[in-house]
């Protein structure tokens, strides 16, 4: 079916496999269930790699590609010129598997929450923790902050993080850490401690991050100070920020599919070394060839943008599905909730009667590139069409938008050009300000790519229109 589908929508009818001879061995601790792995042409951290410069426009650039795992290291530092990887150095650090071995006792345990996007979780969870400024040497740290922070570096150090699949585990690599480091773990009941917890592994990551950066200072120099972050650990949109105050010399480049979905794509675009941008080359809508018995049904009403302003302007939340699907784990203006910030309340209603997911979670900001500066501080606005970085909200401004100013004065904004996203570039124009953009999804769940999907959540959530994009026209349902 996969085969099938490139055929009819991307026109591919022949397949190069993007292996070498068959390197074939057993996956470790599985039997005899004969599982077995293919030996690609391209590891993981150099698929993860090309997955970035395919999609920057450099040249020549440094890439960091680092996350909880990979075929033979963490941590890969390359340098990659003209599409060739002139050098690499892979190194034992572990600080991503740290990161996630925080989140899962944190968000399973403490929360009763999912096992989805737990680093991501724990990113927002850890504003709660000590007050901190932007750069590292005038961090304000409470109590025991900064104890917390060198136990989490030297558990990074010590490579003690272990995948946790369940609560006796995950009390079991607790307890190893309370025995070596003197850590009193979180419980339930103690939150304070849980946002110091979460707090001090957040603040660690960023002092590895820079510390990685500083070590290969003269690479980086020597790649004319381009610097591509990659890898799931890309994503931790915290740190992306810090090392971008933290060294403003250097121009930073994150893609918008630093996870492991980008890998592919990397291998395939490292083969053919060619560039493209695939921010909205996702597929279609699944069931858009069924949209003619969907407006017979149910009577969906042709708006325009003029309308749909309107409707958001009097604290409604609309579901926006057009185009392709975006490439990420990110919603981007094509599968969408879209709403007015401005609602104070927005927020919990969001968590609670749509989203169905944590208290804590902050919302995304989405405004025009060229307005960013009005509402947000940062050191520039460039390559943030993939929320790959926070921003200060302006302190005149967080009241006003509440509920995309998460608990530490900052938000994850999204920045929309004519060419990037013309519908959402025209909504924002007619809407004339901010407006919080969430993935069209229940929480758990995947971005959903169906239109009988946003109808189900129409109909069993708080959501009140669904907006979709047929044939150049604009449907609402309600």
């Amino acid at each position: 079916k996969a085969l099938q589908y490139i055929k009819q929508e991307y026109g591919i009818e022949e397949f190069d496999i993007l292996i070498q001879k068959a390197n074939r061995q057993k996956l470790p601790n599985l039997g005899d269930q004969g599982i077995e792995t293919v030996q690609s042409i391209f590891t993981h951290h150099e698929a993860h790699s090309y997955c970035g410069y395919a999609q920057s426009n450099f040249d020549n650039a440094a890439v960091i590609s680092y996350d909880g795992g990979g075929d033979d290291t963490c941590f890969l530092f390359s340098q990659i010129h003209d599409w060739e990887m002139v050098y690499q150095d892979k190194q034992p650090w572990q600080i991503g598997m740290m990161y996630n071995w925080v989140a899962r006792p944190l968000s399973v345990i403490s929360y009763n929450t999912d096992e989805v996007d737990l680093a991501g979780k724990l990113m927002g969870l850890s504003a709660y923790g000590s007050p901190r400024d932007k750069t590292l040497e005038s961090v304000r740290l409470e109590g025991e902050s900064e104890r917390w922070i060198d136990i989490m570096l030297k558990a990074s150090e010590a490579g003690m993080v272990k995948r946790a699949p369940d609560q006796e585990i995950n009390d079991q690599v607790l307890k190893e850490i309370d025995d070596r480091f003197g850590l009193r773990t979180p419980r339930v009941d103690d939150r304070v401690l849980q946002f110091k917890y979460a707090y001090a592994a957040q603040r660690a990551f960023e002092i590895e991050i820079k510390k990685y950066i500083n070590f290969y200072r003269d690479k980086i120099r020597e790649s004319g100070d381009n610097v591509i972050l990659t890898g799931g650990c890309a994503l931790n949109v915290l740190a992306n920020e810090f090392v971008k105050r933290e060294f403003p010399e250097i121009t930073f480049y994150v893609p918008p599919n630093p996870h492991d979905g980008g890998l592919s794509f990397g291998a395939l675009a490292a083969t053919v070394k060619k560039r493209a941008d695939i921010t909205y080359a996702g597929p279609k809508l699944f069931d858009l060839d069924q949209m003619p018995k969907y407006i017979s049904s149910y009577k969906p009403k042709v708006v325009t943008n003029s309308d749909i302003v309107s409707i958001l302007r009097q604290g409604k939340i609309v579901g926006l599905c057009q185009g392709r699907l975006e490439v990420g784990p990110r919603a981007l203006g094509n599968r969408s909730i879209l709403c007015d910030p401005s609602y104070p309340e927005m927020k919990d209603i969001l968590n609670h009667k749509v989203k169905n997911r944590e208290w804590f979670r902050p919302f995304a900001p989405v405004c025009r590139k060229q307005d960013a500066h009005i509402w947000f501080d940062s050191l520039h606005f460039n390559n943030m069409e993939a929320m790959g970085y926070v921003v200060d909200v302006k302190k005149q401004f967080r009241s006003e938008l509440s509920s995309i100013t998460h608990v530490d004065g900052t938000g994850r904004l999204q920045t929309v050009t004519e060419g990037s996203n013309q519908l959402l570039y025209n909504l924002l124009t007619e809407f004339n300000g901010v407006l919080l953009n969430t993935s069209f999804n229940l929480g758990g769940k995947p971005i959903l790519n169906r239109i009988d999907d946003a109808l189900y959540m129409l109909h069993n959530t708080g959501l009140d229109h669904v907006v979709v994009e047929y044939e150049r026209k604009l449907y609402l349902f309600s």
